[in-house]
């Protein structure tokens, strides 16, 4: 998409709040250049809905948000491009007209009278391909920003402020947004607004009345991403900033969020009816006959494939949103303390929902508790950790920020990397792979993501100490007889694994051969790094 869609082009008027950590946060931009329109959200109210009152995970109303935009669009679209009465009688009429020889007829006749009803029905097939591109494909500028504006009110409801007070030291007002299903669109919770003394006693009652107005910016590849909060108040509009309550206001960047993309309409070849044909040959009705019943086959069995990969993905879905045993790793790790020590470093990655693949139950959390583990027991300063989860860890986050940790490595400085995730094997049956979170099937061979070339791009660097730790297994299978991405065939990986360095590093896997790298659900963790970082 190289400019912006029309009803990109509109500013959306919504009272929408949202805060960080925010959902499907993209740390990484679409590499072509961003082009940013803006997107206002209103403050007008309205009663709460059933969903606003529903008790929903955050990927639950998002999605649900998705979903019901999606099918507010594809109805509309639809009626607009509902065939128009006449051509639907024309149609029936034409498509169940027989042809039977009179016997006073005579063959030219015959054939010049079913020449005629051809070229009316080729006459109707360029009447319907004329009213399918004259349908309009995607809303106007107008409609798109109702049905946004309709569909985020009765996801999310409507922002407030909250907690309102004044700081005499600092001059500053500080506020909290609400309520709480809103907090999770990438709106910093905690803002601030300069003001001098003299007005602050006069102009709190006011603020607390207002209501916050929110303005983004969204970009051509469908992202959107915040821009700032204000109030109108005696008709000046003021601009709060956002801040974190235990230090002075200062400016924080703003994460941003993908937003549901109208969906593509199907083509309608289903509105054509063919010519009819002289042939009576029966070879030629027996080979037509067979075609058909082939082609029907074909769409049967690639239902059923489709049913069966959907409700297995939601299967594995179930499996990775339970609620899992408790965590006694945290608690562990909070009674340590450890001097930081500015030669260590630590890149983490840990991928529990894929876009193209089966989760992966806990990676995410496993991956936390890790960087929980450089900072508090490995001495590793937190400025010096780079930590990457699900929707952050795309394809172009992570060799981004490796060739970055790459780049800063001393001589005596010590690495830990860890990855939780996918590995999958190359299709040469010798290299294997990590799986980022945008890896799609046919194209996941990235050279720059194999591991004996991660490995191999450690070991040049000049660090003293290289540990690197993979809770994946490279088996291209996601269990006993399913694989992650079809045509993928198993290998045995283990046994050689990646050449290393071996004065210098450290290779911890969680599995090999082709065993799998389980979850541990009684502890919410991963089996083997629960058991690493415990120990």
């Amino acid at each position: 998409m190289r400019g912006l869609p029309l009803w990109l082009q509109t500013c959306l008027t919504l009272n929408l709040l949202a805060t960080s950590p925010a959902l499907a946060v993209l740390e990484e931009l679409p590499a072509e250049p961003a082009v940013w329109a803006p997107l206002d959200w209103d403050t007008r109210l309205s009663a709460a809905s059933a969903i606003q009152k529903e008790s929903l995970t955050p990927a639950s109303r998002f999605e649900r948000f998705r979903t019901l935009q999606a099918r507010v669009i594809q109805a509309r679209l639809t009626a607009d491009r509902t065939l128009p009465s006449d051509l639907v009688a024309e149609r029936t009429r034409l498509a169940n007209t027989k042809f039977v020889k009179d016997e006073f007829e005579s063959v030219a006749d015959f054939s010049g009278r079913i020449r005629a009803h051809n070229t009316r029905v080729a006459d109707l097939n360029a009447r319907f391909q004329a009213f399918l591109d004259s349908a309009p494909t995607r809303l106007t500028p107008s409609e798109m920003a109702d049905i946004t504006r309709a569909t985020l009110r009765e996801v999310y409801g409507v922002p407030v402020l909250a907690k309102l007070r004044y700081d005499a030291e600092t001059e500053h007002f500080f506020a909290e947004i609400g309520p709480a299903p809103i907090l999770t669109l990438g709106v910093p919770p905690r803002i601030a607004l300069p003001v001098e003394r003299r007005r602050a006693r006069s102009l709190k009652p006011l603020l607390a009345a207002s209501k916050p107005h929110l303005r983004f910016e969204i970009s051509a590849a469908g992202v959107l991403r915040f821009k700032e909060t204000s109030v109108v108040v005696g008709g000046d509009t003021l601009t709060w900033v956002p801040t974190d309550a235990r230090i002075q206001p200062t400016d924080v960047p703003a994460p941003v969020v993908a937003v549901a993309a109208a969906p593509a309409l199907p083509p309608r070849r289903d509105w054509y009816i063919p010519a009819v044909t002289l042939s009576q040959d029966p070879d030629v009705l027996r080979l037509r006959k067979e075609v058909v019943e082939r082609e029907r086959q074909k769409a049967r069995e690639e239902a059923t494939r489709r049913e069966k990969a959907e409700l297995e993905a939601r299967l594995a879905r179930l499996e990775a949103d339970g609620t899992g045993g408790p965590d006694d790793i945290g608690p562990l790790l909070d009674q340590v303390a450890t001097a930081p020590d500015a030669n260590h470093h630590a890149f983490v990655v840990g991928i529990s929902t894929y876009d193209r693949a089966a989760p992966v139950p806990h990676a995410d959390r496993a991956a936390g508790l890790f960087r929980k583990l450089a900072i508090a027991r490995l001495g590793i300063p937190e400025a010096n950790v780079t930590l990457l989860t699900d929707q952050k860890a795309t394809g172009t986050a992570i060799k981004g920020h490796f060739r970055s940790l790459l780049n800063r490595l001393q001589s005596k400085d010590t690495v830990y990397v860890y990855f939780a995730g996918h590995g999958v094997p190359g299709r040469d049956g010798k290299s294997t792979f990590l799986a980022p979170k945008d890896c799609v099937e046919g194209s996941y061979e990235d050279d720059d993501l194999r591991l004996d070339r991660l490995c191999g791009e450690l070991a040049k660097t000049p660090a003293s100490r290289i540990v690197v730790v993979l809770d994946a297994c490279f088996s291209g299978r996601t269990g006993p007889k399913s694989l992650l991405f079809k045509g993928v065939s198993p290998i045995l990986v283990a046994p050689t694994g990646p050449t290393i360095d071996a004065k210098r590093m450290t290779l911890l896997l969680a599995s090999s051969g082709d065993q799998f790298a389980n979850a541990y659900g009684d502890r919410s963790n991963r089996l083997f790094s629960y058991w690493l970082i415990r120990g």
